[in-house]
């Protein structure tokens, strides 16, 4: 692999992480704004997490286009894709999340949208080690 080949796919693999890093921003806030009956910005972050997701579906593929059509790293490449579409599977679950909400607006009592917030805490501290583990 040369040297610009190599700094091609590192770049477009940063980028595909900063995607992962916002989704999952975007789905802490906008569960918080749905528990606030923050209906606008809750609204506006349910479009946003699809919009990241058809981002970093794109950037997943053009990965995987480079990987094979440059023949990139092939002892590595299986690895490489599966981690790929493990970490897609976070960002489709977040989208399915805040889209069924959007959908079935449930009613969430007082007591438990703590529970809830920190839950969505947690989910964002596992897909942060998540990413720095794909980093590495």
């Amino acid at each position: 692999m040369n040297k610009r080949s190599t700094r091609r796919m590192i770049s477009e693999m940063n980028l595909y992480l900063k995607g992962m890093i916002q989704s999952v921003l975007i789905f802490e806030d906008g569960l918080k704004y749905y528990l606030e009956d923050n209906e606008e910005d809750f609204l506006r972050h349910v479009k946003k997490i699809d919009e990241i997701e058809s981002d970093i579906d794109k950037q997943r593929k053009d990965i995987e286009y480079h990987l094979y059509s440059r023949m990139l790293i092939p002892e590595s490449r299986g690895d490489i894709l599966g981690l790929l579409e493990n970490m897609d599977d976070v960002v489709n679950t977040e989208k399915f999340i805040l889209i069924s909400i959007d959908i079935e607006r449930p009613e969430i009592p007082q007591w438990l949208k703590p529970v809830f917030l920190d839950m969505s805490e947690r989910s964002r501290l596992a897909v942060e080690a998540l990413v720095e583990s794909a980093e590495n």
